[in-house]
């Protein structure tokens, strides 16, 4: 009776261990709670918004750094032995466009950005660069998580103490067989670019 007792005592405490490691080891997964996909979503759309804002910063130093536009337009004359100033300032790689001049043929010239092309010129910078922060999501693979994404078209308002970016591309993410859809971006970028231009 004595060694029964024993016997099924043994079994219980066996029965308990086994029961500890199948939970240490994540066997019962049917009693985890999952993750809402909703929650999963916010974390990418948290990573996109960093890489938007990221990516406008990099924009926006650009533009100062060459004077107000990405890209500085040709000058009607092209620079040459006869126009050796032509609208810009050539500092190393960099071009520096000024606002005023004198042309070749002496003439005043004024050649303040428009605030619409200045836009025109960070939205298609967003639009180009944005997938070099982004980097085709490796940086979730790792965790599980399938994600597509399409063509970014943005859009960016430059306003007195920050940028307003709105970002069209639709992202897919997948994660356990669970997929949502984001379509839409919205970051506002704090800056004082838009008060300097007008300063200036």
């Amino acid at each position: 009776m004595k060694k029964r007792g024993q016997l099924t005592l043994f079994i219980v405490l066996g029965l308990i261990v086994i029961i500890i490691i199948l939970f240490a080891t994540g066997l019962f997964k049917g009693f985890k709670k999952p993750i809402p996909i909703d929650d999963r979503t916010e974390v990418v759309k948290d990573f996109v918004k960093g890489c938007i804002e990221l990516t406008t910063k990099s924009g926006l130093r650009t533009m100062g750094l060459s004077g107000g536009l990405i890209t500085v337009p040709n000058d009607f004359i092209p620079r040459s032995s006869i126009n050796q100033f032509s609208n810009s300032l050539l500092l190393g790689d960099n071009e520096v466009m000024y606002w005023y001049y004198k042309s070749v043929n002496n003439l005043d010239i004024v050649n303040i950005p428009e605030k619409t092309l200045m836009e025109s010129q960070l939205s298609s910078f967003i639009s180009e660069n944005l997938k070099n922060c982004l980097n085709k999501f490796e940086r979730f693979k790792y965790e599980g998580y399938k994600i597509q994404s399409g063509e970014a078209k943005a859009d960016a308002k430059i306003n007195d103490k920050n940028i307003g970016v709105k970002v069209e591309m639709p992202v897919i993410v997948v994660l356990n067989q669970t997929s949502s859809r984001v379509n839409d971006f919205s970051v506002d970028v704090k800056s004082n670019f838009g008060r300097l231009y007008n300063a200036a």
